[in-house]
């Protein structure tokens, strides 16, 4: 597969992940996938977690890695406050299933990418070395 080649190559520029999900062996896969890209990965399982890590440090993250349905604070609530916070870094949706309207409430709050969850992890690899600077 056509992303595996990142994982072994050295990564363009080391980023700060957090990955929001409540189903741990997803979270230890895109932990584990990113990390061997080169990038630090903090892993929270529920969107509330999410939220007070970032309200502690919001400059920390480059990258917010995040399901849509989990407990306390879904994924799209936590993307609309790091949206009205100005969280400047990229916000990526994982997802096994998401009506059109939430879609476009997404898209609506300017996410960067929308995933298909587990089939797409692959693909967020591609996606954090695309948008790495290079060095």
């Amino acid at each position: 597969m056509a992303a595996w080649h990142f994982l072994s190559s050295a990564c363009r520029a080391r980023r700060n992940v957090l990955c929001a999900d409540d189903h741990d062996q997803i979270a230890l896969l895109v932990q584990r996938l990113l990390e061997r890209a080169g990038h630090h990965v903090e892993c929270v399982s529920d969107g509330q977690q999410a939220w007070e890590r970032i309200a502690a440090a919001p400059d920390h993250f480059d990258v917010i890695v995040t399901d849509h349905q989990m407990p306390h604070i879904s994924g799209l609530e936590l993307a609309a406050k790091l949206r009205a916070i100005g969280f400047a870094g990229k916000i990526i949706i994982q997802s096994c299933r998401l009506s059109l309207a939430e879609e476009s409430a997404y898209r609506a709050l300017a996410v960067d990418n929308i995933l298909c969850k587990p089939g797409d992890v692959l693909r967020l690899a591609e996606l954090m070395h695309a948008a790495a600077p290079p060095p």
